[in-house]
């Protein structure tokens, strides 16, 4: 009965938010669903998440009411989904776990799913390729001790990747942005991002970092972008923060073991405005 109410109230959530457009349709997967023979409605779900990418079209919503699990990884290709699974596990037998190509209009909401690397092999767990907005929202990255957890690239500018109430642990590298790509706006906000070898890689575009707790990560931050600002987080047990530009914070962050790796006569001081 919990889980129908909890169904019911995300339902009505959408519902309320479609109101004035076009209506959306709201796709369901489910551990005793079938790909065969489902068709994505509540009494018919989809057994996995790919089946019901297939059948969603912009703007629409998959929904998981867990326990759900599957070991197959997601791919959306331009499409503007959200997908919601507050108690449901991505345990992919290869990497990647979830890809997105999206168009320079496409966007994606990934709320409450936790993600698993294989227990071997290296590569990313999710990516983000060429999309206008993803976020993420109480999703959990956890690695293997290789690959990354999350890839961002894009193409085009005034992109945006927004990570919220998430945690990335255990990984070479936790997040990277914008290998190669255009300038991307990056927001994080009360994310745990620990135990990687670094927690975030940063390339190009802006950063904003806040109410965030990096940790016990042999790099905190690596960041290449002209601005970056982190505010109000908590950075313990990083060997270091290495950047080629200054790195400004508007709040108070709270710094302890070895934060920043002083002996670089050309690593910038951490300047407070």
């Amino acid at each position: 009965m919990r889980s129908m109410l909890r169904v019911a109230g995300i339902v009505a959530m959408l519902a309320a938010f479609s109101i004035g457009s076009a209506a959306a349709a709201i796709f369901y997967v489910a551990d005793n669903g079938n790909d065969g023979t489902g068709n994505g409605q509540p009494n018919n779900p989809f057994r996995t998440f790919q089946p019901a990418v297939n059948a969603a079209s912009d703007g629409d919503t998959i929904i998981c009411d867990g326990p759900f699990s599957q070991t197959d990884g997601i791919n959306i290709v331009g499409k503007s989904l959200t997908i919601i699974c507050r108690d449901g596990v991505i345990n992919p037998l290869t990497f990647p776990g979830l890809v997105f190509r999206g168009g320079q209009k496409d966007t994606l909401n990934v709320i409450g799913l936790t993600f698993v690397a294989p227990p071997t092999g290296n590569g990313n767990l999710l990516e983000f390729r060429r999309g206008h907005k993803e976020t993420l929202e109480g999703v959990q990255l956890i690695g293997n001790g290789k690959g990354t957890g999350l890839v961002v690239q894009t193409v085009a500018g005034n992109s945006e990747t927004i990570v919220n109430n998430t945690i990335i642990s255990n990984f070479n590298t936790g997040m990277e942005i914008n290998p190669g790509g255009s300038p991307h706006h990056l927001r994080l906000t009360d994310v745990d991002i620990h135990n990687n070898d670094i927690g975030i890689a940063h390339a190009a575009g802006t950063l904003w970092i806040s109410g965030s707790r990096i940790g016990s990560n042999d790099t905190g931050i690596v960041t290449k972008a002209p601005l970056a600002l982190i505010d109000n987080n908590f950075f313990a047990n990083n060997t270091a923060i290495s950047n080629t530009f200054p790195i400004s914070s508007d709040g108070n962050n709270l710094f302890l073991s070895k934060l920043i790796d002083f002996t670089n006569d050309n690593f910038p001081r951490l300047t407070q405005r």
